[in-house]
């Protein structure tokens, strides 16, 4: 990792598909799939936490990544 790596954020917000496995889904409010699994690598190499925000639907993720809803 580049120790040059500086940020002002605190955490990086993450929406998902909550109904698309086995891609991803969203079951009792945790990230399964397999974009949960590349979350997880980008975690342990990211200085900062990950956290996904929690939807009923793709509509609702698109809509809350459009309006920066975080």
């Amino acid at each position: 990792m580049n120790s040059s790596f500086s940020t002002k954020k605190k955490v990086i917000r993450v929406c998902v598909d909550p109904e698309w496995m086995p891609f991803e889904g969203l079951i009792n409010g945790k990230h399964y799939g397999i974009s949960a699994d590349y979350l997880s690598l980008f975690q342990e190499k990211l200085p900062i936490p990950l956290e996904v925000l929690e939807t009923s639907s793709w509509q609702e993720s698109l809509d809350a990544a459009k309006a920066r809803r975080w």
